[in-house]
Parts: C-alpha cells; sequence; structure tokens
C-alpha cells in the first residue's frame, strides 16, 4: 500500500502530498469494504466459514487489492479532477 501512495504522491506537486494519501486509502478502502460486502452476498451459496476463513483471510484481500486497473483509472480521475498534476521537463 505504502507503494501505490507513493507512486501517486509522485505524480503530483509536493505540497498535496497529505491529500493525496488520503485520496489513495479511501479509493482503497472503498474497494475493500465493496468485496467484503460482496463476500457477504454469497453467504446463500457458499458455506459461511469457507467465506471467513478463505474469502477475507489477509492473503486472499491483499491478493484481491493487487493489480487494480479499475483503482488506477479511479485515482486517475479524481486526483487529476482535484489537483494539477507535476509537470515534466
Amino acid at each position: 500500500m505504502r507503494n501505490i501512495i507513493t507512486y501517486w504522491q509522485n505524480q503530483f506537486p509536493d505540497h498535496l502530498t497529505a491529500e493525496i494519501e488520503t485520496e489513495v486509502v479511501t479509493v482503497y478502502g472503498n474497494l475493500a469494504a465493496a468485496k467484503i460486502a460482496h463476500s457477504e452476498r454469497m453467504k446463500a451459496s457458499v458455506p459461511t466459514p469457507d467465506i471467513e476463513e478463505k474469502m477475507r483471510s489477509d492473503e486472499a484481500l491483499t491478493i484481491a487489492l493487487l493489480g487494480c486497473i479499475a483503482e488506477d483509472a479511479v485515482l486517475s480521475t479524481r486526483l487529476g479532477g482535484k489537483y494539477r498534476k507535476k509537470r515534466t521537463a
């Protein structure tokens, strides 16, 4: 998570560091909450212990949040709309 935050912070001026971190944590937090909510709906067809032990394990949630192209699109739009990107040389 720290690498993702740092990546996005490096795309914008240094004085926006705290704001960028907040936005990134918010987007990924919303994503994690949605994945857990989705797994809750699966309890009708998947045994609860499987959901709790396998689908909501630290490892499973970490994998679910890795390589999230959709999150990059959300962050790019959200951050680009709020803040100006750093200028390139």
